[in-house]
């Protein structure tokens, strides 16, 4: 388990944006900050009652689904979003969706699933 920071692409129904992303191995969804959801066009289809640190209490958030591209090779993916101080986290089950294996002593990430797949927005249309 670790944490690495690497360059990805996330985008929705409103474009696309390169940003700096935490890779957490040990996180295991995904987060974006609401700006960028925003930005992007990730728009909420859920919210997920989810214990928050310090002390567990219990929190609506709310859960969108854009895409993510990571090394070229992209993917939809479902997105906490968050406040606007958070940042990018990409999380173990996006990296399961890439086959991806992250070296912690090089901080690189290879894509081992980089098949084509269809790419999906949820539109509210």
């Amino acid at each position: 388990m670790g944490i690495i920071r690497k360059t990805v692409i996330i985008g929705g129904t409103k474009g696309e944006k390169e940003v700096e992303a935490i890779i957490d191995t040990a996180a295991t969804f995904s987060a974006v900050p609401k700006k960028l959801a925003d930005e992007v066009g990730i728009s909420v289809f859920t919210y997920k009652d989810t214990p928050l640190p310090p002390d567990g209490h219990i929190e609506k958030i709310p859960v969108g689904i854009g895409n993510l591209k990571i090394n070229g090779c992209d993917r939809p993916d479902v997105f906490y979003i968050l406040s606007d101080k958070a940042p990018v986290l990409i999380g173990y089950i996006s990296l399961q969706s890439f086959g991806a294996k992250v070296d912690l002593k090089t901080d690189e990430i290879t894509i081992t699933q980089c098949l084509p797949v269809l790419s999906f927005i949820v539109t509210d249309k």
